[in-house]
């Protein structure tokens, strides 16, 4: 009946719930066993407000339980803590006392203690053959859940509130916005690294051309002086060649001029 009250999209539980406590409730539903069910919440409530690690659900489902037990005032407390610790969660509280607590629903009252108290939980304890009795009729407590969302229908429009965040999720937020962080900066580490290391092969490269240019300048300047020098040579040898073909037709028309006479 009740877990119709609760939001479809439930997470499931958290670390903290009483598990053993509830599934004897829900095997065996007495008085006794939703009795122990009950110090099962408190204790698990409390421990929460101290560690600060408190869920959405865990004071509704105390105060559920209490409401089982029929002590009206405060389960209603409880409920109008689950509200006051978590507004988005104001709608289900209110469902929640429309079926529990219908002569309640308008008291909003939460009280200067958001904790359970344990002596007045201990006062409620039942005899031996009362915690044997069934309850009347057997109803789920509500399940804890890791967020709880609620959707508002009005006339106008719809509002939806937003996920109020735990003290682990707000822990585990941080720890990947830490991580996330540390991403960046390696990331712009590494980006002025390649940069640095790119100026780097940029100077290494325009040594290495300048280099190889006056190699091949020094190359070009003995090709050419190499050249030079061959047609130096091949100059000197067309001369050379001139002067022996005059010398010759010299001779030549010398022993002419002696034939002819």
């Amino acid at each position: 009946m009740l877990a119709a009250l609760v939001l479809t999209a439930c997470s499931g539980r958290f670390v903290g719930t009483p598990r053993a406590a509830m599934l004897d409730y829900q095997t065996n539903s007495t008085y006794g066993s939703l009795y122990s069910l009950a110090c099962a919440h408190a204790e698990n409530l409390n421990a929460a407000v101290k560690a600060d690690t408190l869920h959405p659900g865990m004071y509704a489902e105390y105060g559920v339980t209490l409401a089982l037990m029929g002590h009206d005032g405060e389960a209603c407390r409880m409920l109008n803590a689950e509200a006051k610790a978590f507004p988005e969660s104001r709608l289900l509280v209110r469902r929640i006392k429309e079926r529990l607590l219908p002569n309640m629903v308008d008291d909003t009252l939460a009280g200067k203690n958001d904790t359970a108290d344990l002596v007045k939980l201990q006062g409620w304890s039942y005899d031996s053959l009362t915690a044997l009795r069934p309850l009347p009729q057997i109803a789920s407590v509500i399940d804890s859940t890791d967020s709880i969302r609620v959707l508002m229908q009005t006339p106008v429009d719809s509002v939806e509130y937003p996920i109020r965040l735990t003290a682990n999720q707000k822990r585990e937020l941080l720890v990947q916005e830490q991580q996330q962080a540390e991403l960046q900066r390696k990331a712009a580490a590494d980006s002025v690294a390649a940069a640095k290391q790119a100026k780097i092969d940029a100077r290494k490269q325009a040594k290495a051309d300048k280099k190889k240019a006056k190699k091949e300048k020094e190359k070009a300047k003995k090709e050419a002086e190499k050249e030079k020098k061959r047609l130096a040579k091949e100059k000197a040898k067309q001369r050379d060649a001139e002067k022996q073909r005059r010398a010759e037709e010299r001779k030549a028309q010398k022993q002419k001029g002696k034939e002819a006479e």
